[in-house]
């Protein structure tokens, strides 16, 4: 789901001459940096819809009020409305379209990702080293067929658009803030600042979900859960609802750490692209060059919040304190890691890195296809 608010710059523009004079002011768009660490699902986020005078915008303005119908050009009248429910009226209707299309790009998105996500959660459960990917999809699809590939895709799709809804509305408003507080300054620092917020709602929604999906892809636990609805009946059966938050700090710490970095880097990354260009890329050579640099970016964060990926999925794999792999049952995330990079060295840190790459590259490239492939269908209809 890299870069879907420069999708949605081209596409909104697109709808009258002066496009961006008016497009900006019913949707928050935020130059084109908004991924999640969750990548699954994440175009159901551009489902917000935020007001740019609520969330911000590329030249934050101190005042709330939104615009004056008066400054509107007059020269289409058809394209341009008059009044403030006209614009209310087409707001909604294109944030419905956005809706739509980011829910089908999220599915689509996790549908195509999932086997990888559950060969990272099964590489960082094991204390073993890490086989091959191709070998490791063969080895889980022995195991039950190619559906055991999917175990844990419905919380994946059940959490993606709250989760990521709250976590680019945190993101939108951190970052106007910051802006404002640094004298109108909008850069990789800013986008650092307000990607480290944004971690901290899309954790608080996205971990009871987290912690079913590990427990279904767990090898350990083959048998136990028969489905999503089953393992939570279980957990609250037999764990009480306090297991559902399991992990909770360490997913605070995964998701600002890759946030953070992610957005900063992609940030720095797009600003020296667009100085070595001299111009702005459109239609696929400027998809493609996007897609390079949310990758790259994505990679790079992934570097700096794998180790603590690794321990949530270690603790969330957990049954009744009893540890999986080498892991300590100590419940400090920083005690957890030490025992690691003791016992198993201190690469296991780093364990289903590969995999991990792979599913957020891969689940951004279909992710924003899907979505500007469905935003097109959408508006001819």
């Amino acid at each position: 789901m890299l870069q879907a608010c420069a999708v949605l710059r081209r596409h909104l523009s697109s709808r009258g001459a002066a496009g961006p004079a008016h497009s900006s002011r019913f949707l928050c768009v935020l130059k084109s940096d908004l991924p999640s660490e969750n990548w699954g699902s994440g175009l159901g986020s551009l489902a917000c819809g935020i007001p740019w005078w609520q969330a911000g915008s590329n030249s934050p303005s101190p005042g709330p009020s939104p615009p004056s119908p008066a400054t509107e050009p007059t020269s289409e009248p058809a394209a341009h409305p008059t009044t403030v429910s006209a614009w209310k009226g087409r707001a909604m209707g294109d944030n419905t379209h956005l809706f739509i299309a980011g829910a089908i790009a999220g599915t689509c998105e996790v549908v195509v990702v999932q086997p990888l996500d559950m060969l990272k959660t099964r590489f960082q459960l094991s204390p073993g080293h890490d086989v091959g990917v191709l070998a490791g999809l063969r080895t889980v699809a022995a195991e039950g067929g190619a559906q055991r590939l999917y175990r844990g895709i419905v919380p994946e799709l059940l959490c993606g658009i709250p989760k990521s809804s709250a976590m680019y509305a945190a993101y939108a408003q951190t970052r106007t803030l910051v802006t404002r507080a640094r004298g109108g300054r909008d850069d990789a620092l800013t986008s650092f600042c307000a990607g480290a917020v944004s971690g901290v709602p899309e954790a608080l929604i996205v971990t009871p979900f987290q912690v079913v999906k590990v427990r279904l892809q767990a090898k350990e636990h083959t048998g136990r859960y028969h489905n999503a609805w089953h393992c939570v009946r279980t957990m609250l059966a037999i764990e009480g609802a306090a297991s559902l938050a399991t992990g909770l700090q360490v997913t605070i710490m995964r998701n600002c750490v890759w946030n953070s970095v992610y957005f900063a880097s992609y940030a720095a990354l797009n600003s020296k692209a667009r100085a070595l260009r001299g111009a702005e890329l459109t239609g696929w050579s400027g998809r493609a060059l996007s897609m390079s640099l949310g990758f790259c970016a994505g990679v790079f964060a992934t570097c700096f919040n794998c180790p603590f990926d690794v321990v949530k999925s270690r603790m969330q794999a957990e049954v009744s304190g009893t540890a999986v792999g080498s892991a300590s049952s100590d419940p400090s995330m920083l005690a957890r890691m030490a025992h690691i990079a003791r016992t198993e060295g201190t690469g296991a840190l780093w364990k289903g890195f590969t995999a991990k790459s792979l599913r957020m590259g891969t689940g951004g490239a279909v992710g924003l296809a899907t979505f500007e492939l469905s935003l097109d269908l959408l508006r001819r209809l």
